[in-house]
């Protein structure tokens, strides 16, 4: 009787088996070894950072340039002087990224949201990149939840005054269409401006007639002919007749200048005109919608005032939650111990030192109201141990 299948092929089926465990064993040694960068030249640089209001830096926080890993954090612990001293190690094919005046920015997630701290690498004009135990300084970012409710008052301080210029404009503008409404007609202007240009017309005609006669009757009068030439033979009586003659020959050239200048006031009255109407025409939407513009603007106020409320409302719960976080990353350094101590990994996980924590970010050095108080009290605590008197083995 031939043998089964599971029979005949029992050691293939082992064999596949522990070889497919030898493999994922392997890949997870490739990709601890990478995370921890064992088989990557690095070099090593400190972070200090100026201010004490920063929270957890833990062994193994990633640095970063761009969003791209370039190193970790090795070690931190305290100088005495109220300032955190971190120890990284950076890649060695990134020391050209890094130059001596870069600045180290830690970025923290709200409490109570997902993400993990990181120190973001930031400018740096200076040509030469760091040596070797080069030291940076270090800040942290700033909180999120200040800075928006900073934006929120910012915001509602400059909208009031932006509102109300947009009253006063609209104010304004109904004043002027107003006036322009009661005005005269610029239709009644052009036609009186036209009025106007046709008795400076029929003057100045009248005016040449005049001019005509008189010339004529120098022409007589050099001629030697009429009664005239015997009137005016007096040479004084010929120079105040000439003299006459000149001054309506000027006012006749005053009222053609008039003339002229009444036609182009004309023009101008009825480009006026055109311009009028388009400027009414242009200015009713802007009319229209300034109120509705005003009622968006204060109900945005009115909304800005709510959420800067909600923020102050919420403000006394951080504590609480930067509590909880605090135990979660207890809860995950007690699983990475106990990891360390399992036969599977012995040896090849280093072990977690304790994160230096500093007081949480935002908090200043005297806290101004209950809530920063209290957290600055919880965080402070020490963790109390049980006794062991007594305590059986």
């Amino acid at each position: 009787m031939s043998q089964s299948f599971k029979l005949r092929y029992q050691n293939e089926i082992v064999g596949t088996f522990v070889l497919v465990g030898i493999a994922l064993v392997f890949a997870l040694l490739l990709l601890m070894a990478r995370s921890q960068q064992w088989f990557e030249e690095t070099f090593q640089c400190e972070i200090r950072f100026r201010s004490g209001n920063v929270a957890l830096i833990s062994d193994g926080m990633q640095l970063r340039i761009r969003s791209q890993v370039i190193g970790q954090v090795t070690s931190s612990k305290y100088d005495g002087t109220s300032r955190l001293v971190v120890k990284a190690a950076i890649g060695t094919r990134y020391r050209q990224a890094v130059h001596k005046d870069t600045e180290a920015v830690l970025y923290t997630p709200i409490a109570g949201l997902p993400g993990e701290p990181y120190i973001e690498l930031k400018g740096g004009k200076s040509p030469d990149p760091i040596a070797e135990g080069a030291v940076l300084q270090g800040r942290a970012a700033e909180d999120l939840l200040q800075l928006a409710t900073d934006v929120l008052t910012d915001t509602q301080r400059h909208l009031g005054p932006t509102l109300r210029e947009v009253h006063r404009l609209t104010e304004r503008l109904n004043l002027a269409m107003d006036a322009l409404a009661k005005d005269n007609d610029p239709v009644d202007t052009a036609l009186a401006v036209a009025r106007l240009g046709l008795r400076l017309e029929k003057s100045l005609q009248s005016i040449e007639r005049v001019i005509s006669g008189l010339e004529r009757v120098m022409d007589s009068v050099e001629k030697g002919e009429g009664v005239v030439n015997k009137m005016l033979t007096d040479p004084k009586m010929v120079r105040q007749v000439t003299t006459l003659i000149e001054a309506t020959r000027n006012a006749a050239n005053g009222l053609s200048r008039s003339l002229l200048i009444a036609n182009q006031v004309a023009g101008r009255a009825s480009k006026l005109m055109a311009t009028s109407t388009d400027f009414m025409s242009a200015a009713k939407p802007l009319r229209q919608a300034l109120p509705s513009l005003i009622r968006d603007g204060k109900q945005t106020l009115n909304d800005l005032a709510v959420v800067t409320s909600q923020l102050r409302r919420v403000a006394p719960h951080v504590p609480s939650l930067a509590s909880q976080v605090d135990e979660v990353l207890l809860e995950t350094r007690n699983v990475l111990g106990a990891a360390e101590r399992h036969w599977l990994f012995n040896g090849t996980l280093r072990p977690t030192k304790p994160a230096a924590s500093l007081p949480v970010r935002g908090l200043r050095d005297t806290p101004s109201t209950p809530a920063e108080a209290g957290l600055r009290e919880l965080l402070d605590a020490k963790p109390s141990t049980p006794s062991t008197s007594g305590a059986t083995p």
